[in-house]
């Protein structure tokens, strides 16, 4: 009854758009509803369908769908109304396409939408007085368009298998980064020049995000509950924006801004994690994609990105179905569309969690070990950035130490 409860105070939230959407995603009519409270009886009605059978749980990140050709991705998914979506953030700074944006999700996706919110979603376009107020509008958006924002358990259909989805609230901190800077290499950029999150968000005091402050006050928000499931019967998916570890990103070497393993990340999701010991993490933000098994953790990244990534280095964004395919150019270079398969498939109630994907990045440290302590020698194309100074030294990536052959 307690649960029946929760489900009809949470669609007294929802938007009448949104509950519509809801509904037809679990294949249910909404023709002969005149008013408002005639949708209320039928989502009642129909309140423990997701939840009593839901058949896989899915997973993206970083839809950044203000661009139209990432919202025609999204509303070219196929329908699957008795699966769940997780959404990890960076969906769009704008409200209204965050809004829209997540209802297109709602409706693809019957069994259930969880979202946790990213940096750009968090930046001010000048009608919120800070970034925790917009945080504090984004949430109640996404609630309002049918996603969930907090735990849930979907029971699979068949009743075998059940998976507890934990949303999880990050910020990054530059002290995440505890990897050895550069050296011999002059010109490169700050971390602070090179990341907009410092230029559009602001924070009331005394947060400072040149501190860990904002990053702590996130965790805090968290609920400090356990995942306190039958692990033999219930998989444990998390999930944030941000990266808990920072072996989830390459070593500075390897990148194009290697000042960006000071944004990336919290130590204290890192911690937070840890103490929930999920079968899966699934996180975003840097746009690679990620496969990799830590201290008995999977870790996932399956991003969206921007088109443009996609014409120009697929292979470190390719992982599962995830996957583009090449379309007529438009005058402007090569142009990519993703295939409409994905996004990955993290769970099945009838097969339990997802089998190995790979991916490019994560695939390099399954069989090099991390030497974060190489930090005069930069590959070509990041070295051509910035000035060598004695004892830079540039050289394919394949001839790094450890090698990495693409």
């Amino acid at each position: 009854m307690a649960a029946q409860a929760d489900a009809d105070d949470s669609f007294s939230q929802m938007s009448t758009k949104a509950l519509k959407r809801m509904l037809e995603g679990l294949g249910v009519s909404t023709s002969t509803c005149v008013e408002r409270g005639d949708l209320l009886k039928l989502a009642e009605g129909n309140a423990g369908a997701a939840d009593e059978g839901v058949d896989a749980l899915y997973a993206l990140s970083d839809p950044h769908s203000g661009d139209r050709t990432n919202m025609r991705y999204l509303s070219s998914l196929p329908a699957r109304p008795r699966s769940a979506l997780i959404v990890a953030g960076d969906v769009d700074d704008d409200v209204r396409v965050l809004t829209e944006t997540l209802r297109v999700c709602v409706s693809k996706f019957g069994g259930g939408v969880f979202f946790t919110p990213g940096n750009h979603d968090l930046w001010l376009l000048g009608r919120e007085r800070d970034s925790l107020a917009k945080l504090d509008v984004v949430l109640k958006a996404a609630e309002a368009a049918g996603a969930s924002t907090t735990r849930r358990l979907l029971r699979g259909r068949g009743g075998e298998r059940s998976v507890l989805v934990i949303p999880l609230l990050s910020w990054h901190h530059a002290s995440f980064d505890t990897e050895p800077a550069l050296t011999c290499w002059g010109g490169l950029p700050t971390a602070r020049q090179a990341m907009s999150d410092y230029h559009n968000c602001a924070w009331p005091a005394p947060l400072d995000d040149a501190t860990e402050s904002v990053a702590r006050h996130f965790d805090a928000l968290n609920d400090d509950a356990p995942a306190d499931v039958d692990r033999a019967t219930t998989a444990v998916v998390t999930f944030s924006h941000f990266l808990p570890r920072i072996e989830l990103i390459p070593e500075k070497r390897f990148m194009f801004l290697p000042c960006l393993a000071e944004c990336v990340g919290s130590r204290f999701l890192g911690d937070r994690v840890a103490r929930l010991r999920p079968d899966v993490h699934v996180f975003g933000h840097t746009h690679l994609a990620w496969d990799a098994t830590l201290d008995g953790v999977r870790y996932l990244q399956g991003c969206v990105g921007y088109p443009s990534e996609w014409a120009t280095r697929p292979a470190s964004l390719e992982i599962g179905r995830l996957r583009c395919c090449p379309v007529a150019p438009d005058g402007r270079g090569r142009a990519c569309e993703l295939v409409r398969d994905g996004p990955l498939k993290v769970w099945d109630a009838a097969a339990g969690l997802a089998g190995y994907f790979g991916a490019k990045w994560s695939k390099h440290y399954e069989k090099y070990p991390r030497r974060p302590d190489v930090t005069h020698v930069l590959p070509p194309y990041s070295a051509a950035r910035y000035a060598p100074l004695p004892g830079a030294e540039v050289r394919d990536v394949c001839d790094h130490v450890p090698p990495f052959c693409t």
